[in-house]
């Protein structure tokens, strides 16, 4: 069935799977498609446009009048635990934390764990196990830092290299992008150095005290608070 949705500005971000089609990321009336024969068909959550005169497809999962798509999460301090190092039998995680990351994913937010996990290297915390129980509580995927400060990867938070990994795996613009963390040092200023959103919350380590006028940098007490203010 042709799906149509007149009158409402959907954000389209096109990418190629062949050749004849230009990547375009702007923001469009479907009804603007349709006198060039793009035809939308649904099929699940996603739309198909097919070129009536090519044989070739793209395809985007959109969303309509929604700002942020994807959303990362720290652990440690954000969804559970007092923001150090706690084993997997020994963490526990926040009364809101599950609730939390269900609502970001039933309005259809890709949710990522994102995680500094240096006992991983040192071999008291194994890789598999902590990926295992990110995904456990809901994650769609997590990025883990396995490594030591010492050993100057380009993973630790606040590097980039946890970003270029979902992004090598997943398609988003980081413009549309959150990342939520109790580490100003580390999931702010990552969030800041990628462009985007970083949302400060105040459980776990606690840095009430480190704060800026960035309009980039929203400061709440919860996870739950910061999902309130994502999906309004």
């Amino acid at each position: 069935m042709v799906y149509r949705l007149e009158n409402r500005f959907v954000i389209f971000n096109y990418f190629d799977i062949g050749t004849g089609f230009h990547k375009l990321k702007d923001q469009i009336q479907l009804p603007q498609l349709l006198p060039h024969k793009v035809k939308p068909v649904k099929y699940g959550l996603k739309l198909y446009f097919a070129m009536s005169t090519t044989s070739q497809f793209t395809r985007k999962n959109f969303m309509i009048n929604q700002q942020y798509t994807t959303v990362f999460i720290d652990r440690d301090g954000t969804i559970g635990g007092n923001g150090h190092f706690q084993s997997l039998e020994d963490f526990k995680l926040y009364p809101y934390t599950l609730e939390a990351i269900d609502k970001l994913k039933r309005n259809n937010i890709k949710v990522f764990g994102l995680s500094n996990q240096t006992h991983i290297e040192d071999g008291k915390m194994n890789y598999y196990d902590f990926f295992n129980s990110l995904i456990s509580v809901g994650f769609d995927d997590a990025f883990i830092c396995p490594h030591s400060e010492k050993t100057n990867c380009n993973c630790r938070k606040p590097k980039k290299g946890l970003i270029d990994q979902a992004h090598a795996k997943y398609y988003f613009e980081n413009s549309q992008s959150i990342i939520i963390g109790d580490r100003y040092s580390s999931d702010i200023t990552l969030a800041l150095d990628c462009d985007m959103l970083g949302v400060h919350v105040g459980t776990g380590k606690q840095e009430t005290n480190k704060r800026s006028n960035c309009d980039k940098v929203i400061y709440v007490k919860t996870l739950k608070d910061a999902v309130d203010y994502i999906v309004k």
